[in-house]
């Protein structure tokens, strides 16, 4: 449900520009989504891209990816947790607008931005970023992450188990403000959360 719309540029010498632009794509719609992150995923996303694949491979591509996010959310599923079998149980959660700029270029794709503002748990990254590829899913990422979660959100039905796990198993990540701290690994299809011990202060 949306569209993406695009074009394709090849030069003699193999180098290909790709142009896109995206307008109305509905994540909830989205079934390897759904599957490759155990997450019921909302919102609907807009943006552009354009990117340069030169002849050598995808691993010297360069170029921007800028995208919104907007009534973006979490219908439920399960946050993996380091130690945890099977993670938390997420119940469902806004997230606002979401915003991410991406940097593609010496291999590497950067995080310019990437936050999430106005629902009830704000999010934002640090230094995140992820190898360039042939096969996305499995790119080492990494980078830190820090989360929020309105006071507004806790006094809802069905969330007080959630935040009895939240409290136990990321204490020692949680800061002054409020707000848990991580260390983010894995890979862009198998991404890992990692409480930072000692963030509490």
């Amino acid at each position: 449900d949306g569209r993406v719309r695009g074009h394709a540029d090849v030069s003699g010498d193999g180098q290909q520009r790709l142009v896109a632009d995206v307008a109305g794509v509905d994540l909830g719609a989205a079934l390897p989504l759904r599957k490759a992150t155990g997450l019921d995923l909302l919102g609907k996303v807009t943006g552009t891209a354009d990117l340069t694949l030169p002849a050598e491979g995808v691993q010297r591509a360069s170029g921007r990816v800028d995208l919104q996010l907007a009534e973006a959310g979490v219908a439920g599923g399960q946050l993996p947790v380091p130690g945890m079998s099977g993670g938390l149980p997420l119940p469902k959660i806004g997230l606002g607008q979401v915003t991410a700029a991406v940097k593609v270029g010496d291999g590497r794709a950067t995080f310019e931005k990437l936050e999430a503002k106005g629902g009830d748990a704000e999010l934002q990254t640090d230094g995140l970023s992820f190898v360039v590829q042939q096969r996305m899913e499995f790119a080492p990422l990494n980078g830190l992450a820090k989360l929020k979660v309105r006071d507004a959100f806790w006094s809802r039905g069905g969330t007080q188990s959630f935040k009895t796990l939240a409290d136990v198993a990321l204490a020692s990540a949680r800061g002054a403000d409020g707000a848990w701290s991580f260390t983010v690994s894995g890979s862009v299809g198998h991404p890992r959360m990692q409480p930072m011990a000692g963030a509490a202060r």
